[in-house]
């Protein structure tokens, strides 16, 4: 199937390429990479022309262009979208209320996929999980969370434990400890 150009859904650009900064010492590259901060503080000042719940509306609207229309770049976008806003470390302090919002806009979401939708098939592991066990830490870990945030993350995380048996306390993938026989 071939796309019209002037048809195709423009999403903002969120390509994966490493973050850096002229002069960057390899510690600094390594922190812009792993929190993803810089990412979204880039997104909501250029592509969202800095309103933060713009961001929040593109979410919502990959995921209706997944959920009702199957389009299936909607759904790659709102996964990239979603691992972004759960890997953003500074940011959780710096606008705690697009978290906050972040984690309602979620709730309702979950509420309209069965349980074993985020489930890869060949690995039967769940992105969904990973990421948001990675946000979860983000909150629980840092010091200065807004209490509300933390609250509201708290209940968030029992709520998915309860409605989809899911575990966020074993460390998946790269965090795992290697376990070394002799």
């Amino acid at each position: 199937m071939k796309v019209i150009e002037s048809t195709r859904i423009r999403f903002s650009d969120l390509s994966l390429r490493p973050v850096t900064t002229a002069g960057a010492v390899p510690s600094d590259i390594t922190r812009l990479n792993m929190d993803r901060s810089g990412a979204l503080e880039k997104l909501i000042s250029t592509d969202c022309t800095g309103v933060e719940s713009e961001a929040l509306a593109e979410i919502q609207f990959a995921f209706v262009c997944f959920l009702t229309g199957q389009v299936y770049d909607a759904f790659e976008q709102w996964k990239k979208l979603v691992a972004l806003l759960c890997s953003c470390e500074e940011s959780i302090h710096k606008r705690p209320q697009l978290f906050i919002d972040f984690i309602g806009l979620m709730f309702f979401q979950l509420r309209e996929v069965p349980r074993d939708f985020f489930v890869d098939i060949v690995s039967q592991e769940n992105f969904l999980t990973q990421t948001l066990q990675g946000f979860f830490s983000i909150v629980e870990n840092s010091p200065d969370v807004d209490e509300a945030l933390r609250s509201k993350a708290q209940k968030f995380k029992q709520h998915l434990q309860k409605q989809f048996s899911w575990d966020f306390s074993t460390e998946v993938g790269e965090d795992a400890p290697t376990i070394v026989e002799d």
